[in-house]
């Protein structure tokens, strides 16, 4: 029910939105000349869906017809001084003045109406201001888990992109307020973590261990956390990699990390273990792929990593196409490197 409701107001034109939400009585209708103004108003306005649709970081309104907003507001002014059907003729302003690039009177006239509608444009304008956390506190009023759609939006436009608005729906769900559930913690810490908040990030993988000890991204992304800030030992670090894959040595993101530690740390022997483990399982994985070759191609096996790359290209073309560039880049590396005698 409430992603049917959030995907009406995201994604239904506002067109037939407004015919929905400004239904009036008779004696209000008479007074507009409703079937006119009406006219006017949808002739005037129309959501571009490529830039103002977004989850919320640039609520435009494209106009059309600039004299008919104008009319249009006017009337719904005049009405607004007798009293009649006052938050619906404030939620109509507000969307008006917004439509003429009037923030401020957008902003006033929306919170007047305090409905869900205007509290939802009311966290477009904060968030388009970088007022992440006052957007967020309107959205949680009515749409308690509208940080999860935030975070399928940010995955949506990253593969388009735009990282403008990945950030903004990133920077709201870092203000959230959760709760205590550790997949929901898990969540949010790794959001702070993409957003460099990492004392935010560690508080809430700790969180998430306290309450789940078999959470293993807690684990995997309090130990990436750390290495990546700086804090921490070694040995921490090393000990929540290798509880993460100890848990979980089934998931790609636990087994690859583990095999990417050990070979960033020089152990190369141990790293070469944990990436073909993997591949005897997932032959096809790339990421496992290039790492190893790179494992021969810094311990003097240029050989066998050119034929590694090379034998994959040759059975998984399609994936080979997707990375070429990557792949390219290591075997130039390993052929750079002493070959193998």
């Amino acid at each position: 029910m409430l992603q049917h409701t959030l995907s009406s107001y995201l994604i239904v034109p506002l067109s037939v939105m407004l015919v929905i939400l400004i239904s009036a009585s008779p004696r209000l209708i008479e007074t507009l000349s409703q079937e006119r103004a009406n006219h006017i108003f949808l002739d005037a306005l129309d959501l571009d869906y490529q830039k103002g649709n977004s989850c919320l970081g640039k609520p435009r309104l494209t106009v059309r017809n600039w004299m008919g907003v104008a009319a249009v507001r006017e009337q719904w002014q005049k009405v607004g001084d007798t009293g009649r059907g006052s938050q619906r003729n404030f939620r109509q302003l507000g969307m008006l003045s917004l439509a003429m690039g009037r923030q401020f009177e957008a902003a006033h006239n929306l919170a007047l109406a305090n409905d869900p509608v205007s509290r939802l444009w009311l966290a477009k304008l904060a968030a388009a201001n970088d007022q992440f956390e006052e957007a967020g506190t309107f959205l949680a009023q009515d749409y308690p888990t509208y940080w999860r759609v935030l975070l399928q939006r940010a995955a949506e436009v990253t593969l388009r992109g735009d990282m403008h608005e990945a950030l903004v729906c990133y920077k709201i769900v870092a203000l959230w307020n959760i709760g205590e559930e550790p997949s929901d913690l898990v969540v949010r810490g790794h959001v702070r973590q993409i957003l460099g908040q990492y004392t935010a990030a560690l508080s809430d993988f700790d969180q998430a261990i306290a309450h789940c000890p078999t959470c293993y991204q807690a684990y995997l992304y309090r130990g990436q956390t750390s290495l990546v800030s700086g804090t921490g030992t070694p040995n921490d670090i090393e000990a929540d990699f290798l509880r993460a894959v100890t848990l979980a040595p089934d998931q790609r993101d636990a087994a690859l990390s583990w095999g990417q530690l050990l070979q960033y740390r020089g152990r190369y022997d141990e790293a070469e273990v944990q990436f073909k483990r993997w591949m005897q399982f997932y032959p096809n994985d790339f990421e496992a792929t290039w790492s190893l070759a790179n494992i021969y191609c810094n311990t003097k096996r240029s050989n066998e990593g050119k034929y590694l790359l090379d034998e994959f290209s040759v059975r998984f073309p399609a994936d080979a196409q997707s990375n070429q560039a990557r792949l390219l880049q290591q075997l130039e590396q390993c052929q750079h490197s002493e070959p193998t005698r």
